[in-house]
């Protein structure tokens, strides 16, 4: 087997470096890097013997030949088509078999080093909204806001951001990846705030909708809806259930209060070393939940040229139910 997803290769071997793969085969573990990397995968990865290459392709190649594999197999979703080509043809007659999320399959489920770090992860974002959500205001800009919750979020320890910040506001806030502008906030605005950052590899996510100063009638009532529809969703979490029956809950109920049009993305996703991997808790996945398994659950509604609302949070599956991993986060829509 051949690794090459720069996640999956950190996942199996703990080097967090940006150069390197694996090659598993029944007797041995191979570990691959270039000049830069080889002190630290020295301290970083064990149980693999180690080489270095200067151009990874050709030694992905010339591994392969001289090991004189039968059967070769490959993250499809990861190898360019013109690599696999030129890898088919120096190979041959050796067999390429296309895997996809073997290695993901394993990643789904967290133990309790991988929680320690996404729990740290979550109170990085905890702190952060706490010293930021008082800048939230009329007359300030939604750049303004994303550059301070950036620094707010360095300064309490985030290796990086998850993702660009996404804050938008009054119609605008009927985008979902609505990225910040150099609009200013107005008073009775919503406000959709979406943010995440990175810690020790692992993420967080998480998304509050505010409203500056009192929220109009069918604002409320938007906002209520997703709120219900987010607690009708977590109260469906068991081991057992699918994520397109977690997806349905959410879904159904938003459609029964008559704004099914103005939802159309997944319920949750999966948060580990990706922002954004399995489980996704959408209609068409069959796959059951689990114990240990940690994702979103996000409902929302938006409806253009009024203005939009979404409710971020994560949750923990375990043998009962779920614990939801952000209820500490402030979750306020009037401010």
């Amino acid at each position: 087997m051949l690794i090459t997803n720069l996640l999956n290769v950190r996942y199996l071997s703990n080097f967090t470096g940006s150069s390197g793969f694996i090659t598993m085969t029944p007797k041995k573990n191979f570990f691959f890097t270039d000049f830069r990397y080889i002190t630290q995968v020295k301290k970083e990865v064990k149980g693999f013997k180690i080489n270095e290459f200067k151009n990874q392709n050709e030694s992905i190649k010339e591994f392969c030949r001289k090991a004189k594999l039968r059967t070769l197999g490959f993250e499809a979703p990861y190898m360019p088509f013109s690599f696999y080509q030129s890898l088919k043809k120096a190979l041959s007659p050796t067999k390429l078999v296309p895997i996809d999320g073997l290695v993901e399959s394993l990643r789904i489920v967290k133990d309790k080093e991988e929680m320690k770090k996404i729990k740290k992860a979550i109170s990085i974002l905890e702190d952060g909204l706490k010293g930021i959500v008082g800048k939230i205001r009329e007359g300030v800009s939604e750049k303004d806001i994303v550059f301070e919750f950036e620094y707010q979020l360095r300064r309490l320890g985030a290796q990086k951001l998850s993702f660009d910040l996404i804050v938008a506001s009054g119609k605008r806030s009927a985008l979902p990846h609505g990225i910040a502008s150099n609009k200013k906030i107005s008073k009775g605005d919503l406000v959709v705030v979406d943010f995440g950052c990175c810690y020790e590899g692992y993420h967080s996510d998480v998304t509050r909708t505010f409203s500056i100063g009192k929220p109009g009638k069918r604002e409320e009532k938007i906002y209520k809806i997703v709120k219900k529809a987010q607690s009708i969703a977590i109260e469906m979490i068991n081991p057992g259930v699918t994520c397109g029956e977690i997806d349905a809950a959410a879904k159904d109920y938003i459609k029964e209060q008559g704004f099914e049009k103005y939802f159309g993305h997944a319920t949750g996703h999966g948060v580990g070393l990706d922002v954004h991997e399995d489980p996704r808790i959408i209609k068409r996945v069959n796959e059951k939940i689990r114990e240990g398994m940690v994702f979103t659950i996000e409902p929302g509604i938006y409806i253009p040229k009024l203005g939009g609302v979404r409710i971020e949070d994560m949750v923990y599956v375990t043998e009962s139910g779920c614990e939801v991993l952000t209820k500490n986060i402030p979750d306020v829509f009037e401010i």
